[in-house]
């Protein structure tokens, strides 16, 4: 339920260095989906961002996502791997192995269709962020700012999002994580415990990927502790443009 918004402290920083372009999702933030509802997949909207960066002749930029965005980025990383120079996912998963586990993870998201149906929009973010895996982000002391960013998203965008891009409708990118030959960098937040196992699966999966495990952070790493996840994001840009040099 995130926006490009969720991201001004890191950019503010890192522009001073990097060109950095936020890119809303389908179903979140300022992006419009012209189309039907199949418009919102993880393989269109890979076509359509893949045009978007050929368009503004950008020369093999790094790719970084958090969650739905950090699957989506790992999608691009393994299917237009040559327009990339480097991947950055942050608590994100390459998806479910089998399909019982898809129709499961689809079942449920049903479920939170029906409650996005039915409820205000602050009594479900109310509930979401009482979860486990996203509690913590409510100690953090912009929280109150970030619910209202996500007050602004419509529902039925949500419930479109939901559908097409959820975790039970993507293709499992399990074997792709071996196909990608350009730099990753893996970050979860060491409260997290879900998340922090799922990155070391893909760190078993190639050994080419770097895993850093950001402490006192949650399932929203950049959020919770900025400072540290720049650093992290810095430091690994910041090799990756030294070597192309």
């Amino acid at each position: 339920m995130g926006s490009g918004l969720d991201w001004s402290e890191i950019i503010e920083k890192l522009s001073q260095d990097f060109y950095c372009i936020a890119v809303d999702l389908p179903g979140h933030g300022k992006t419009v989906v012209h189309g039907s509802i199949m418009d919102y997949s993880m393989e269109t909207f890979a076509k359509a961002f893949t045009q978007f960066v050929k368009n503004l002749n950008l020369d093999h930029p790094a790719l970084v996502g958090y969650s739905m965005g950090g699957r989506n980025a790992l999608f691009l990383s393994a299917y237009f791997k040559n327009l990339w120079s480097a991947a950055i996912f942050e608590s994100a998963t390459p998806g479910l192995m089998q399909e019982k586990q898809r129709v499961e993870r689809r079942a449920k998201d049903e479920k939170l269709v029906k409650k996005l149906e039915k409820d205000n929009l602050d009594v479900f973010l109310e509930e979401w962020y009482e979860q486990p895996l996203l509690k913590s982000i409510k100690k953090v002391k912009n929280y109150d700012s970030l619910i209202e960013r996500r007050l602004n998203n419509d529902p039925q965008e949500l419930i479109k999002s939901l559908k097409m891009m959820g975790v039970g409708v993507q293709p499992s990118l399990w074997s792709a994580c071996s196909l990608i030959n350009i730099p990753i960098l893996l970050l979860a937040g060491e409260f997290d415990r879900k998340f922090c196992n799922i990155m070391q699966d893909m760190r078993n999966a190639n050994s080419d990927f770097e895993l850093k495990i950001v402490e006192n952070a949650g399932h929203n790493v950049h959020v919770e502790q900025p400072s540290a996840f720049y650093k992290e994001l810095y430091a690994f840009l910041t090799r990756i443009m030294e070597n192309r040099k």
